[in-house]
């Protein structure tokens, strides 16, 4: 029979430094609470030219045309040849906008 009792303050020390290190960890990085904290949209892109990658400096450059819209982040997936976009709140005017912008620019068919 193994006695765990015994090595008590072993498991107390390496939970409690664990718990230390956890604590440090938070106060320096802090969290970095997701959208649905934050406010804002996530908006998918999709092209169906699957052999065109257009770039993410050029789906910046698209949005940034469009007025009272803020791009923070884009993600480009090659198994859908998709972008991700993570604005600020957007209305359905100003997503239509942003999707009538990207087919001007890239003369093919966005979803």
């Amino acid at each position: 029979m193994i006695k765990f009792i015994k090595y008590k303050t072993i498991y107390l020390a390496v939970s409690g430094s664990l718990l230390l290190i956890s604590i440090i960890s938070l106060i320096v990085w802090g969290l970095r609470p997701s959208i649905d904290f934050v406010g804002g949209a996530i908006y998918e892109v999709k092209f169906q030219d699957q052999t065109q990658e257009i770039g993410s400096e050029t789906i910046e450059q698209y949005a940034s045309e469009v007025p009272d819209v803020s791009v923070y982040t884009i993600q480009y997936s090659q198994e859908s040849n998709s972008y991700i976009l993570r604005t600020n709140s957007i209305n359905e005017s100003k997503k239509a906008e942003l999707k009538s912008k990207l087919q001007e620019k890239d003369g093919g068919n966005v979803e």
